[in-house]
């Protein structure tokens, strides 16, 4: 059981963000093309959801050996180095979400447009 927990979150850590951050950003972008408010939004949610995730991977991998306070230091390590890295790296994929969703709605247009 304790590896199937193990597995999951560190599978979440990787998935999690473009699980919130490519739907909600699909839907913004629908709604206005421009990037605003809820580009920063998705970004933020989309880091968030994954700092929590890799707070919770590293905290049970550390205290499954019983080591509470190595797996406090393992979370301030792992906030501290990785938060930069995570926070680009989301923005990036949000920011490609919204580009390519905006391609897909020009070229859709572009077929209606012909039609006509």
């Amino acid at each position: 059981m304790g590896e199937l927990i193990e597995g999951f979150l560190f599978y979440m850590v990787a998935l999690s963000p473009a699980v919130v951050g490519i739907p909600l950003q699909i839907r913004a972008t629908r709604k206005s093309q421009r990037l605003d408010k809820f580009f920063a939004i998705n970004c933020i949610l989309a880091s968030g959801v994954q700092i929590v995730f890799i707070v919770l991977y590293v905290y049970y991998v550390a205290n499954k050996g019983g080591q509470q306070a190595e797996a406090i230091g393992w979370l301030l390590v792992a906030y501290v180095l990785f938060s930069i890295v995570i926070i680009g790296l989301n923005t990036l994929l949000v920011l490609l979400t919204h580009l390519i969703t905006k391609w897909i709605m020009k070229i859709k247009a572009n077929k209606v447009a012909r039609k006509i």
